[in-house]
């Protein structure tokens, strides 16, 4: 035999032993598997080269493993169940018992079929690196071994291999009974092949109905009977075989006899092997008529333990007693039809009820899923989906179901249900099969990639079915599916993926109608796809090749919906700047640009103007999203396509001034932004004039328009220049602003926005020239925007004026004369402004508002207006000591000198009490650093002495003589023998004017001491008291 014939038989003999298995496993027998333990030896030890023995030889009921080779230290576990249950409690128990020290390699060998998935986060925390164990690689089924079989080249392999297939593939249950019952004995012989079969089945139904019963079945009865007649028909042809070839060994090769043998042979070879699939096919069918006998023969020894009719008791008895045509008689009643039809109504009936209740419950969840708060309703959302099931079982609310259990983070349900739910579809049902596939696979792609790519690959088969029908229908869902896969192999197969990708684009292509946007999205993905492919294949040609059309595609899809799909040109051009090593604003960017907007920048069929002008309108709003982004090259190329297209346009007679001007003064930005000034201000200055030449139909618009213009063109025009220009740009700004007031007083509808920034641009040009005059000017203008400002609008402009007035305010402050009745109004202003912001951002604005309070109160020190100084200076004050609380180093030294001006103040306003209390404070503050500053003795005397003056002037002898003393203390420290003069001057003047009788002195020890003159009336008080 040739291989293949060889490999097809051995996968027909293999699928008919996998079958007997499931069917022995869905009637909970498992005999099969028990006998497969010792069958699939010499499969393996040829297919894996080795020489595996049965694990019960070494030990009985050997834990975890059934085969093994200890030379080569490889064990596997055979079984039937193949759940991630079975295989986390093999792996569990081979780790316990710490056997992978002996055998570091372990196969799970499923007899049936293993499942597509399989919990790799479990398995990989029981296996925790002991040993190698991949799901992929280690948990094996038949078509696993069919694989490495057909990699076998030996034809004597492949014959071995074949008959040993053959021989499980035709075995009976009852040989297999008897094997297992001699491997519990301990005595294995040979197993009785072919001839036996027939004998083995009546051994074995005996045991079931009786002997007497079995010839009653009919078609049992038939089918053994033309076994036996085939088994004689096989033998006959084996022995015409054997003589056939007896035959040849005596004519020579060339004869006519030879010939006429040779092709006898060959047929009778093609009749045996016919016979012989035959002859399996009925053992097949015996074998499973067998078992269904016993699986009815169990159900009936177990009907009596449920609540079972009289009359199907009768029918067990006579059942028993092979009396199959008396069963029939009995259960074929009068009426019985018209029963069933009733009963088949109610639960009809029955089933609409739960499932309409199903239906119920799912909209629920859906509707509570619509509310802001479905966050805090999470379980109840989830109960309600979970009720539905129960109530309609797993239907298509479950695809649903599955994004609410993914966004919740409930994976391992949402691929539970999904696969519930497509086993249970009808087999017609294959669009709705293949969407619940992709969703399956989506959830998959993270925990179990290689069972991802597989659920994509069956959702592909299915809608190239369905895209045979209906093309335009399932274009998208099966070019979506494929890309997944594309996506799947990249990692795996790269020419697996590059062929997926291919399909794709090909599929694409070939089509009659325009591509709508998802399919188009997706051409644009597989282009980029294919670039990265063939880029790590290291063809640059044709990854530069597809980069470029997805460069072109990328455009095209942006340009269509540049708010939401910007993205895709500019995913594009990233790539492109990659491939050139370019950067963001380098000189080839604007080629990338040029080349992705080339079918647009160049526009043929001018006859078409609406068209043409649709196009130049896509541009300018490409321009400015991507202006947003700081895509400068890529909004000017725009901004230049369109402002050309839209001059041609104007030229042919199709009006569009509004658009150049806005395309003029775009482009003028992106001049700005690259330093070229002199162009920017030609571009708005064209724009100015057209929107002024459009006002005379427009003037709202266009003026507001206009007054934007002088504003960008001329504060823009002079950022950087040398502030001696500063004051050409006035007369704009006031223009514009003349602007605005006419808005106001003949249309009554200003831009107010706009004029708050006039205002504001216009306070940045006098701040740099320093004019005091512009400044109140500015300031009244200011005022009068503000009474502008209808009442209920004002708070959304305050935060604005608030700005303006905020970095206006040193300026204000500064130049404002303090005489000026506008000062106080500026001042409050100022102040007003900085403490509000302030309080939205203290760090920020914490030192503007400290400087405006001793600025504030400096500047009415000056003007005498001791009240006003007072207030800003004690407000200074209470700022830094808040100040000082949080950072006592930076404001430490910030309270000296506002306390000794509010002190100074206190006492120009003749409140010698207030003033004494700031002196006081001072003195504390500086005694209190002495220590660590040798050099403040001098300034701390300095302030007791002008606090006992204050006393003094207030009357308060007791106070003023205690700090006389303490200065007199104090004053050797001072190591200045001239300052310590000057301070004991002072001294005595003050004790010479408001204490006549008393006089200081330095007595001989050079110590100074206070001495008063005896019987003089006006110093009895104080004399008593020293």
């Amino acid at each position: 035999m040739k291989k293949k014939e060889l490999i097809e038989s051995i996968v027909t003999s293999a699928n008919l032993f996998v079958l007997q298995i499931k069917s022995q496993s869905a009637l909970d027998l498992h005999d099969l598997s028990i006998y497969a333990e010792q069958a699939s030896i010499p499969i393996l030890d040829i297919v894996f080269d080795l020489k595996l023995k049965s694990a019960g030889e070494i030990k009985r009921n050997h834990p975890a493993i059934d085969l093994i080779d200890s030379e080569k230290g490889i064990a596997f576990q055979l079984t039937s169940t193949a759940t991630s249950t079975k295989v986390v409690e093999t792996l569990q128990i081979f780790v316990d018992n710490k056997l992978y020290e002996k055998y570091p390699t372990l196969y799970i060998y499923i007899l049936t079929e293993k499942k597509s998935d399989y919990k790799t986060s479990k398995i990989k925390n029981i296996v925790n690196g002991k040993f190698d164990f991949d799901v992929n690689t280690h948990i094996l089924d038949y078509r696993d071994i069919l694989r490495r079989i057909n990699l076998i080249r030996s034809i004597k392999t492949l014959k071995t291999i074949a008959e040993i297939y053959e021989d499980l593939s035709s075995l009976s249950n009852f040989q297999i009974t008897k094997f297992i019952e001699n491997q519990q004995t301990g005595s294995t012989p040979k197993i009785r092949k072919q001839a036996s079969f027939i004998e083995n089945i009546r051994e074995e139904l005996k045991g079931i109905i009786g002997e007497d019963n079995i010839d009653k079945l009919t078609e049992l009865k038939t089918s053994l009977d033309n076994i036996s007649i085939l088994e004689k028909s096989l033998a006959a042809k084996a022995k015409e075989i054997e003589e056939c070839k007896k035959a040849l060994d005596i004519y020579p090769e060339q004869g006519a006899i030879y010939e006429a043998l040779r092709r006898t042979l060959t047929y009778s070879k093609e009749e045996y092997d016919k016979l012989k699939y035959i002859i399996d096919q009925q053992k097949h069918i015996i074998n499973l008529l067998s078992q269904n006998i016993k699986r009815q023969k169990e159900f009936l020894n177990r009907m009596d333990l449920q609540k079972a009719s009289g009359r199907m008791k009768e029918v067990k008895i006579l059942f028993e007693a092979g009396e199959f045509s008396m069963v029939n008689t009995l259960l074929n009643y009068e009426g019985r039809q018209e029963y069933i039809n009733k009963k088949l109504r109610e639960k009809i009936n029955q089933s609409e009820e739960l499932e309409s209740l199903a239906n119920e419950e799912f909209f629920l969840a859906l509707s509570m899923l619509q509310k802001p708060d479905w966050v805090e309703n999470i379980q109840l959302i989830k109960n309600h989906f979970e009720q539905s099931i129960e109530l309609g079982g797993f239907s298509l609310n479950c695809y649903q179901y599955s994004f609410f259990l993914e966004e919740t983070g409930d994976n391992d349900r949402a691929i539970y249900i999904l696969r519930k739910t497509i086993d249970l579809l009808p087999e017609d049902d294959a669009e709705n099969k293949a969407t619940l596939l992709s969703r399956l696979g989506k959830l998959l792609i993270a925990p179990d990639a290689a069972a991802a790519l597989n659920i994509f690959q069956e959702a592909v088969d299915i809608y190239g079915n369905l895209f045979d029908e209906n093309n335009n229908k399932y274009e998208y869902p099966l070019v979506k599916t494929m890309h997944e896969c594309g996506m799947l192999c990249m990692s795996t197969s790269m020419e697996q993926a590059r062929i997926y990708f291919e399909q794709i684009l090909l599929l694409t292509s070939n089509r009659n109608h325009p591509a709508d946007k998802p399919t188009q999205t997706l051409t644009y993905l597989t282009l980029l796809a294919l670039g990265s492919l063939h880029g790590q294949l290291g063809d640059n040609e044709q990854m530069t090749s597809y980069q470029q059309l997805a460069l072109q595609l990328g455009a095209n899809i942006s340009l269509d919906n540049p708010k939401d799909d910007l993205f895709y040109l500019q995913e594009a051009v990233r790539r492109m700047r990659f491939l050139l090593n370019e950067d963001k604003n380098g000189p080839r960017s604007n080629i990338i640009y040029k080349y992705a907007l080339k079918n647009f920048l160049i526009v043929w069929d001018w006859n078409l103007q609406e068209d043409v002008y649709n196009i130049a309108k896509a541009l300018s709003t490409l321009g400015l999203h991507l202006l947003v982004d700081q895509e400068t090259v890529g909004a000017g190329i725009c901004f230049c396509g369109a402002l050309k297209i839209f001059k041609i346009l104007n030229k042919k007679g199709y009006s569009c001034l509004p658009d150049i001007a806005n395309n003029l003064r775009d482009t003028g930005f992106i001049q700005m932004t690259q330093n070229n000034a002199e162009v920017n201000k030609k571009l708005l200055s064209e724009a100015l004039i057209i929107r002024k030449q459009l006002a005379k139909d427009n003037p709202v618009e266009n003026f507001k328009e206009a007054a934007s213009l002088l504003d960008t063109l001329y504060y823009n025009s002079f950022i950087g220049v040398d502030p001696s220009e500063f004051h050409k740009a006035i007369p704009f700004f006031d223009e514009a602003l003349a602007i605005h007031k006419d808005l106001y007083k003949i249309y009554n509808q200003p831009d107010l926005r706009q004029w708050l920034q006039l205002l504001h641009h216009k306070s940045i040009f006098i701040s740099r020239e320093l004019d005091k005059t512009d400044v109140i000017i500015w300031y009244q203008e200011l005022i009068g925007f503000k009474n502008h400002i209808p009442p209920s609008d004002y708070n959304f402009y305050e935060l604005d004026i608030q700005m303006a007035i905020h970095e206006s305010g040193q300026l204000l402050i500064e130049n404002v004369e303090v005489d000026n009745e506008l000062f106080l109004t500026v001042a409050g202003d100022v102040v007003d402004a900085r403490k509000n912001l302030f309080e939205k951002d203290p760090e920020t604005y914490t030192d503007f508002l400290l400087w405006t309070f001793l600025k504030v109160g400096e500047k009415f020190m000056e003007g005498r207006q001791w009240e006003h100084a007072r207030i800003y200076l004690k407000n200074a004050i209470e700022l830094i000591s808040m100040l000082q609380k949080k950072d006592p180093e930076q404001y430490d030294k910030q309270f000296v000198m506002p306390t000794y001006n509010l002190a100074f103040v206190c006492y120009q306003a003749v409140d010698y009490n207030s003033a004494a209390k700031h002196y006081l404070d001072l003195c504390k503050y500086f005694e209190a650093r002495l220590q660590e500053y040798p050099d403040y003795h001098t300034v701390f005397i300095s302030f007791m002495i002008k606090l006992i003056e204050v006393y003094l002037l207030d009357n308060q002898l007791d106070d003023a003589l205690f700090y006389i003393t303490k200065v007199m203390k104090f004053l050797p420290a001072i190591n200045n023998s001239s300052e310590e003069d000057e301070k004991m001057m002072s001294l005595k003047n003050l004790i010479a004017a408001y204490l006549p009788g008393f006089s200081l002195s330095k007595n001989l020890s050079g110590r100074w001491t206070l001495t008063v003159a005896k019987n003089k009336n006006n110093s009895k008080q104080w004399w008593k008291f020293w």
